[in-house]
């Protein structure tokens, strides 16, 4: 049904947005391109770059995450998905200090 519907309309924001959401629910990694889609039609859309963020998440692409996070507070979504994005940037910091740390480990050996 999405399929043909986004070929009738495959301009609406909403339809990618909605899909995306119903891919990401039957764990369908395709959910990033549709909510990649409809953040390009409407790139203001907290909502949207948040779902995006979600679905990066899931994909374990964290450093996508942590960007699309930081839009959807840039496009007025703070409330909702600052936590998220400080977590992210937290989560990269320490992954970055571990793989110093074991780069040391290998270097002493």
């Amino acid at each position: 049904e999405y399929l043909a519907l986004m070929a009738l309309r495959p301009s609406d924001d909403k339809l990618h947005f909605r899909y995306g959401l119903y891919l990401e629910k039957a764990g369908d990694e395709r959910a990033v391109t549709q909510y990649k889609e409809a953040v390009k039609l409407a790139p203001g859309n907290p909502d949207y770059n948040g779902a995006l963020g979600n679905a990066y998440y899931r994909a374990r692409n964290y450093s996508a995450a942590a960007g699309a996070y930081r839009r959807a507070v840039e496009c007025g979504g703070g409330a909702k998905y600052s936590g998220l994005y400080q977590n992210m940037l937290q989560y990269l910091q320490q992954a970055k200090e571990y793989a110093k740390y074991q780069q040391q480990v290998k270097d002493s050996q």
